[in-house]
């Protein structure tokens, strides 16, 4: 056994893959807001594509796999979903974020179950294979 390398578990990423990925979870974002916001006004709620696009994005232009990138992908995915939903579907009573976020709990819980899924979407399809 080597002293002077530590066991890595697979091909290290670079800093040019990891600079990709950090942009496709960005665009992927982008991307995924603006479908659901053009699905929303066709009538459907698709909130989850949201992770969903991040995570891709970060797959698609990192060509890698990467626990970190996943969880950036969550980072971004969690607070774009909320924000996209709110967005679509602001609450009636008072249509801003703030009073949006402070009654997230009182969101239905489809809306709840969706946002959840798009944000383990967005770590799953973000980490990438491997």
């Amino acid at each position: 056994m080597s002293h002077g390398s530590p066991t890595q578990h697979g091909p290290q990423m670079s800093a040019l893959q990891y600079v990709s990925g950090f942009v496709g979870i960005l665009v992927g974002a982008a991307v995924g807001c603006g479908v659901v916001t053009l699905l929303f006004r066709w009538g459907f709620y698709g909130v989850m594509l949201v992770g969903l696009c991040t995570g891709w994005g970060s797959s698609l232009f990192s060509q890698s796999s990467s626990k970190l990138l996943g969880i950036a992908c969550v980072l971004v995915a969690l607070p774009a979903t909320i924000g996209i939903s709110w967005y679509c579907s602001p609450f009636v009573v008072d249509d801003s974020l703030v009073f949006y976020l402070q009654h997230l709990h009182q969101l239905k819980p489809i809306q709840l179950v969706m946002i959840g899924l798009g944000t383990l979407m967005a770590y799953y399809v973000g980490k990438g294979r491997g």
